[in-house]
């Protein structure tokens, strides 16, 4: 009689306990990356010249630079698809910069006459306006993503351009922080994908360094961008 009650007692705590949500049981990480990231560009073009003069050798050359470090935000993340880990990082002392500068030269065509001088090339210099997303700088941050593959891990940016600058031209959409470029990718990390599989839970694993892309379209535009790294992945759940 004793053992019927206490294994009534018992199935009764055992009705009364919640049952656990997928949700609740899904495997969490925590991703932590500072270190800094930074871009240069330039793009250099040919000015065609009015119709009443000849064409010299008149050019435009659009800079930018930009630059800032990486602090990532806290909280817990699931492995996402194509085995990517998606989390948030803020911009922190951000900085950036644009310009565009003419010089050149044109003449007047043979046998033409020039009166309001529109074949005397006038050089110039001018800054462009740059901004840097808000979500970056505060809030949530910016999404980042690290792709975690047994051929190389790599990081990159998720969202829109982090730096916007008028007046660049053909290179508008090249010219920003953690540009992304179908032929590089994103920033390769020294993760190892092996080791990330054993990983149990409350451990980590972790690495340093740095990757850079040079990139151009071999004519006028060519750039560099570089993120320097401290990352850390570690399972919480």
């Amino acid at each position: 009689m004793t053992r019927l009650l206490v294994a009534a007692a018992v199935a009764g705590i055992a009705l009364a306990l919640p049952l656990a949500s997928p949700a609740s049981a899904r495997v969490m990480y925590a991703v932590t990356l500072t270190g800094s990231v930074q871009a240069q560009l330039v793009d250099r073009e040919s000015l065609e010249a009015p119709e009443d003069c000849s064409n010299g050798d008149a050019t435009a050359v659009r800079r930018f630079s930009a630059s800032a470090q990486l602090r990532s935000q806290p909280g817990p993340v699931p492995l996402g698809a194509h085995s990517g880990l998606v989390f948030r990082a803020r911009l922190v002392h951000p900085s950036a910069a644009a310009s565009i500068e003419t010089s050149g030269s044109w003449e007047t065509k043979f046998g033409a006459l020039d009166p309001r001088g529109i074949c005397t090339f006038v050089p110039s210099s001018k800054e462009l306006r740059c901004s840097i997303r808000p979500a970056a700088l505060g809030g949530p941050g910016a999404a980042l993503a690290l792709w975690l593959d047994y051929r190389g891990s790599e990081v990159s940016y998720t969202g829109r351009r982090l730096v916007s600058c008028g007046g660049m031209g053909e290179a508008t959409e090249s010219a920003t922080l953690m540009p992304y470029f179908e032929e590089s990718g994103g920033y390769r990390v020294g993760l190892r994908r092996a080791a990330f599989d054993q990983l149990r839970v409350g451990e980590s694993i972790s690495a340093s360094g740095s990757d850079s892309h040079h990139w151009g379209d071999g004519s006028h535009l060519t750039g560099t961008d570089k993120l320097t790294y401290r990352i850390r992945v570690k399972r919480v759940r």
